[in-house]
């Protein structure tokens, strides 16, 4: 398979600035999107339109509490030492606090004035530290557990081989320059239409892991665009077949765990997606133009709304008579 990994302090770079192609460990979130190549996440503005994807490269990404969630979820599973580097919980410092008489505890503790100092105090001390609540640090070890106990998840994640992983690659059609994170890459291979790939694990926090609920994650994601651009991208580093291994995980209780590769028919219609997405920047940059929306010829509903979709129509005999539905 050739190299897999290479660890540099430093990363190398072009004449311009670019890393330069290869699989990179140890590169910080921070770095990792200071680089300018294509990354996945803005090739999803490319579904509405040229002019979206420009304009989302000027966007701070906004810290929600699902991606806090999500990122601490993937250290706590993959690099537990960086929980401990990194991250520390907020204690409970309401302890002792009152009203003016010294005796009566305020009705709310954390709206009083001594509260707030003493979490300013915490803050200062643990400066450059993630700062997470107790119930989000519990809720992690919970859903860590339950990969564990999970064969499958446990037998992907647990294989020897590296974990956060940056890739860099230049796109064999287009030219361009991208990059990707990569969750783990398992000493595992994997046979699927007869065809041996090395595979390479993505793990996703969910609402919904059951088959039916986190296909349509897949599709309103663009999961399968992502892991057909990353599996492309570690082919043209590594010169052999890759596929993406999901594991999917509920971000609450009870924590489902569910596990499969990535099916090479969604790998197929995500290659589709993710190459015309890199066609419609290519020629953005060539031409310095980036459209917007085409204009339709009139509005319509779309054709469930309107009754017109008889494709999916079933037809039953009643009273004698064949009727729709």
């Amino acid at each position: 398979m050739g190299e897999e990994k290479e660890t540099a302090a430093v990363v190398p770079v072009d004449e311009q600035g670019r890393p330069k192609p290869g699989i990179y460990s140890d590169v910080d979130f921070p770095e990792y999107r200071s680089w300018d190549c294509v990354n996945n996440s803005t090739l999803g503005e490319c579904r509405r339109s040229a002019m979206h994807y420009k304009a989302a490269l000027s966007k701070v990404r906004k810290e929600t509490d699902a991606l806090r969630f999500g990122t601490l979820a993937h250290h706590g599973r993959l690099e537990p030492m960086v929980v401990a580097e990194k991250y520390i919980v907020m204690p409970d410092l309401t302890g002792g606090i009152t009203k003016a008489d010294g005796k009566t505890p305020p009705d709310k503790p954390k709206s009083t004035k001594a509260y707030k100092e003493r979490v300013a105090e915490f803050e200062r001390v643990n400066e450059g530290k993630i700062i997470v609540p107790q119930d989000e640090f519990d809720k992690m070890l919970s859903l860590v557990t339950a990969l564990t106990h999970d064969e499958l998840a446990a037998k992907w994640l647990q294989a020897e081989g590296p974990a956060e992983l940056s890739i860099v690659w230049d796109d064999p059609l287009t030219g361009l320059r991208c990059k990707g994170r990569v969750d783990k890459i398992p000493k595992l291979k994997i046979v699927l239409d007869g065809v041996e790939f090395h595979m390479f694990v993505d793990l996703k926090s969910t609402r919904d892991a059951s088959y039916h609920g986190f296909r349509k994650s897949i599709l309103n994601f663009g999961y399968a665009r992502a892991g057909a651009f990353y599996a492309d991208g570690l082919q043209a580093l590594t010169g052999v077949p890759w596929v993406e291994g999901i594991v999917a995980v509920e971000s609450e209780s009870p924590f489902g765990v569910a596990s499969a590769p990535l099916g090479l028919r969604s790998m197929e219609a995500g290659r589709r997606e993710y190459q015309q997405a890199l066609q419609l920047i290519a020629a953005g940059r060539e031409h310095g133009h980036w459209p917007g929306y085409e204009n339709p010829e009139v509005w319509e509903m779309p054709d469930f709304a309107l009754g017109d979709d008889k494709a999916d129509a079933v037809e039953l005999s009643v009273g004698g008579q064949l009727v729709s539905i």
